[in-house]
This record gives structure tokens, sequence and C-alpha cells, in this order.
């Protein structure tokens, strides 16, 4: 069977389109929608005569550019990862094998590539976030970026950014436990950066920077915290026992012996 080109009009909504009218010997018409590049690259005219082999041809190829200005669409907003625009494409309906197609074009294009997504990917949250790298990691391998990949992209997250974001986040942490031992608040700190994703290099590092730069609180944690058990126990004990069960629950918030005693010392001793 043949078939004729009978009309090529310009796509009014999208200028770099065009509607390729085919008509077959039964009178059957089918109109393409096809890019200009496809148009070119057939070397499509009006009157000319088109064999089966090359309709299919020209159907693949404009079911492939359609699927190729679709990507070019997606991408424009932000780089994307290769299983993202799999991912959106194929929920358009598109057949898995013209998708691969596309995506290994774009590859070749430079349009697509895994490897410099995942090392703009962490630029922007270090910069932006104060996510550590393991979460970093986690959110690329999410996106479809091999570990590998996604590992090499770390390096541009380096330790001292690492320890720079960690201390901004703990420092507000610390600000907010101030009725807190500096055990207690120590360790909420850590808990707090390990789940934000921050490594058990940086993580130490961080706590003991922190630690030292308002110790003086520590009498005056103890002091809320002490008044507190008193207040829980005094109804209930007194004497030796309300003086062991006070101890006992400074010891669990994390104060040390000496400023336990001080305080008991003081609380009681001196009444």
């Amino acid at each position: 069977m043949t078939y004729l080109v009978t009309k090529i009009a310009v796509n009014e909504k999208n200028k770099s389109h065009y509607h390729v009218h085919v008509m077959s010997e039964e009178g059957e018409e089918t109109i393409f929608d096809i890019h200009e590049d496809v148009l070119v690259s057939q070397a499509l005219r009006k009157d000319l005569e088109l064999t089966a082999t090359d309709m299919e041809q020209l159907k693949e190829r404009a079911e492939l550019n359609q699927i190729y200005q679709l990507a070019i669409h997606y991408l424009s907003y932000r780089m994307r990862t290769i299983k993202e625009l799999g991912d959106h494409l194929s929920k358009k309906g598109y057949d898995h094998e013209r998708v691969g197609q596309v995506v290994e074009r774009l590859k070749q294009e430079k349009l697509l590539d895994d490897a410099a997504f995942a090392a703009a990917f962490v630029r922007s949250r270090k910069n932006l976030s104060n996510k550590g790298p393991n979460i970093i990691l986690q959110e690329l391998r999410q996106k479809g970026v091999q570990r590998q990949t996604a590992e090499t992209a770390l390096s541009e997250y380096p330790f001292q950014d690492q320890f720079d974001n960690a201390l901004k986040a703990a420092q507000k942490k610390w600000s907010q436990q101030t009725r807190k031992s500096a055990t207690e608040r120590k360790q909420q700190v850590q808990a707090f950066l390990l789940q934000k994703g921050f490594t058990h290099q940086v993580i130490p590092a961080v706590v003991d920077e922190i630690s030292t730069l308002d110790d003086g609180q520590e009498r005056e944690a103890i002091q809320y915290q002490g008044e507190k058990a008193l207040r829980k126990y005094q109804a209930k004990f007194e004497g030796h026992d309300l003086r062991q069960k006070v101890m006992q629950f400074l010891y669990r918030k994390g104060f040390t012996r000496d400023l336990i005693e001080q305080f008991l010392q003081e609380a009681l001793d001196d009444e």
C-alpha cells in the first residue's frame, strides 16, 4: 500500500511543529504532529508518495520526537535524574523502548547526567539546608542515582562544611535545653545531629565545641531539676529516702556526683 502527503501546515500553537496530512490508497487520512527536525530529515513535502515502510518510520520518528520534546520541556524547569525523567515519560504512557531511546539521546547530548545532577544537588543541600551527608545520600538514592555516583558527589560536601552546618544546627538545639544537664544536652544534640544525617566523625567534634560555650549554666540547670525532683517526691518521702530519690533523679538527668551533693547539701542539709 502507498500513501500520499496531501498537506503540510504549521502548528499554530507551536511554530516549530507541523501537521502532516497523509492519505492512504483507500482514502483514510492520518495526521502527524511532527517537529521541524523530522520534516527536514525525512524530506517531507506535499504530493510525496510514501511506502508502508516509510509510514512506519515516520510514525516512529514522530513519536520519538514527541517524547524528546516532552523530555526537553520537563528538563527545562530544573535538572533531573535518569530515573526521574524515565518515570515521568512512562507515566505519560509511552513505550518503554522508545523512552529508553530518548534517554540515551539526552545522555549523549549531555542534557541528562546523573553525576552532574548529584554534584549540583549536594552543593544545593550543603548551602541551603542543615542536612548531613547521610541524609543527602539517601535522597540521591531515592532519585535513582547509583550509590557510587552519589558517594562521589559527596566530595562537594567536605568535613569543614559539614562541621559548620552541624555546629549551627547544634547551637540552636543546645540553646533550647538550658534547664538540662550538660550530659543530657549532649546526648540530645548527638541524637539530633545523627537524625539530621551527620557522621560519627563530625558529631563528636561539634558536641565538644558547643559543650564549652556555656557550662556555667550547669548550676542553674541542677537547681531547676533539683527543685522539680523535690516537688515530685516531698509529698511521699522525707529524710534519707527523700535524699535518695532526689539523688537518683538527678543522676538520671546526667548531673555529676559533686554537683548533686552540693545541691542536696544546700537544699536539704541546711534546712
